[in-house]
């Protein structure tokens, strides 16, 4: 997720006030079956075009690199799709971006981590706007189109990855606002089967400051969903949000009818293990319980602090994708055997540095 979505929810915020109206989002969840016209679905197999070879140590750097974006580069290691999982590892991983990013932002120092050990990686690609909100026009800017039409597309990614690699089950990994959209696919979408847990398709979960339960920006999205729960406000203040920061934006708030329904679900589902990563130094997902998440019988939920046991990390929302821990935290919750998470210093948005 970007900063850039906080300054268009106090825009929409202000925007409502000039307004003056007000209502309330109690309307049930209407789950659509055909994609949003306004969201590109581009075919799995042609969403990256070839690889980076640039790792980059840090998110500023991952963020900088605007040729690897444009052209639409694979993080290294990732989406090859002649690669078969091992015994040791026969799930593939998918990796699911969050909200205003990509995959070699997100994932390009993950990536070929994940690769390095073993695993098929994958980074999937979603939420690309065809018509731009004022947020989309920046280049790289992915994850900003309505978040039904984003868990379909996970949907199709992890079909052509088992149809590629002859896997029955994927492991997902996601950060952020992926891991709403990854939530979404699971209840909506066939991810998972909560009658008979033996069809799902995805056997791990391992979210990364993940936005299950909505954004609070440390108080800017709870301000806005209470706005939203004023008689007459809902309409305004989603069309000022779709048209500042894309169809993306409305859903992640705290009180979303989507959220809500997701919870009287019951959160998590049967057969998933899952594995929530977090840090109290995050910002945009605030406090650090607003990410974990509860297990119903049947699954499996180990919600990680970044900080027990390692007082010196101080990575934040951004620098987590690149912190070791929670990179180590990763392979546990994928499943690998005899890791000791790594305790080094990190600090916000650079994690360890340059």
């Amino acid at each position: 997720m970007n900063r850039h979505i906080a300054t268009a929810a106090l825009a929409a915020s202000a925007a409502l006030c000039l307004l003056g109206t007000a209502a309330t989002a109690n309307a049930a969840v209407v789950v659509p079956t055909t994609p949003d016209s306004n969201t590109v679905m581009t075919p799995p197999k042609e969403q990256t075009h070839g690889n980076s070879d640039y790792v980059p140590n840090n998110y500023i750097q991952s963020t900088l690199r605007m040729d690897d974006q444009v052209k639409r580069r694979a993080p290294k290691g990732a989406n090859e799709w002649s690669c078969k999982p091992t015994a040791e590892h026969p799930n593939p991983v998918i990796l699911v971006h969050g909200y205003a990013s990509n995959p070699y932002v997100a994932w390009s120092g993950l990536a070929p981590f994940l690769k390095d050990h073993g695993f098929c990686v994958f980074g999937a690609t979603y939420g690309t706007e065809k018509n731009k909100s004022l947020a989309g026009y920046v280049p790289g800017f992915d994850g900003m189109g309505e978040t039904f039409t984003s868990a379909m597309q996970i949907g199709q990614y992890v079909d052509a990855v088992r149809e590629a690699t002859g896997a029955k089950k994927v492991d997902l990994v996601s950060w952020s606002q992926g891991g709403l959209i990854v939530d979404t696919y699971l209840h909506y979408f066939g991810g998972a089967n909560a009658k008979n847990p033996a069809k799902n398709k995805v056997g791990h979960f391992v979210s990364i400051a993940g936005a299950h339960h909505g954004s609070t920006l440390s108080g800017a999205g709870a301000a806005l969903a209470k706005v939203s729960d004023i008689p007459g406000a809902e309409a305004p203040l989603r069309k000022v949000l779709d048209d500042l920061a894309g169809k993306a934006a409305f859903p992640m708030l705290p009180n979303s009818v989507l959220v809500a329904d997701m919870l009287a679900r019951g959160d998590t589902l049967p057969g998933v293990n899952y594995t929530i990563i977090s840090s109290e130094y995050d910002t945009m997902i605030t406090p650090i319980e607003n990410t974990w998440m509860k297990a119903v019988p049947g699954a499996t939920v180990t919600n990680v602090n970044l900080q027990k046991g390692c007082p010196n990390n101080h990575s934040d929302h951004h620098a987590i994708v690149f912190d070791p821990r929670a990179w180590d935290y990763t392979l546990i919750g994928l499943g690998t055997k005899g890791v000791t998470p790594r305790c080094v210093t990190t600090h916000p948005m650079i994690a360890t540095g340059f």
